[in-house]
């Protein structure tokens, strides 16, 4: 394995997403979701977020939404790029660039960052026969280096998950890397809140 999975502590981090309340003074984390269409971001919105914006035009000092003094609760406090393994080997250079446009303009803003690579199952035959061998892939791991040159977002912030597609019943080990993932966006989106707040 290049990374280790705690499969038998799914509980342990359902209670810790269930459980979590931002300890400094805002009433939820504020995640902002980007990456291209069909990449799988719903698999993600099981934490509340809230979008200020038209994602199809650059917020300009002089639109009537524009706040030029944001609380911290007005910002975003993580920022979570999310890519389909289905598209990985096809991502368009105009696709990167957008991505990276958005991934440094947050960097510009302190505002910490992760990656989410989707669909696992659909592209690893390894991982579709056994979701547990999602980090014994070496195809993934290839991806995840790939993606993490693409967009300078590091090695140990690109994480991977399965979406749920046709089952009609959850799964607990598709679970546990769903809720891995929400543990380390709380996990960061914390020490954000904790930088910015007193």
């Amino acid at each position: 394995e290049w990374r280790s999975i705690p499969w038998s502590d799914k509980q342990r981090d359902l209670q810790y997403v269930n459980d979590y309340q931002p300890h400094k003074e805002v009433p939820h984390l504020r995640i902002l979701l980007h990456g291209p269409p069909g990449a799988g971001k719903l698999i993600i919105v099981n934490i509340h977020f809230l979008l200020q914006f038209n994602p199809k035009t650059t917020l300009s000092e002089s639109d009537p939404d524009y706040n030029d003094s944001p609380t911290v609760e007005d910002q975003v406090h993580i920022l979570v790029c999310v890519v389909s393994a289905t598209s990985l080997n096809v991502l368009n250079q105009e696709t990167v660039d957008k991505i990276r446009k958005v991934r440094e303009a947050a960097s510009d803003l302190g505002i910490p960052q992760i990656a989410v690579i989707t669909k696992i199952d659909e592209e690893y035959s390894e991982i579709k026969k056994d979701i547990k061998n999602v980090y014994k892939s070496i195809r993934l791991k290839e991806h995840v280096e790939k993606l993490s040159a693409f967009l300078g977002i590091p090695l140990n912030c690109i994480f991977a998950v399965k979406n749920y597609s046709s089952e009609i019943e959850t799964d607990d080990d598709t679970n546990t890397l769903i809720l891995s993932v929400l543990r380390k966006i709380i996990d960061y989106g914390e020490d954000y809140l904790n930088d910015r707040t007193p």
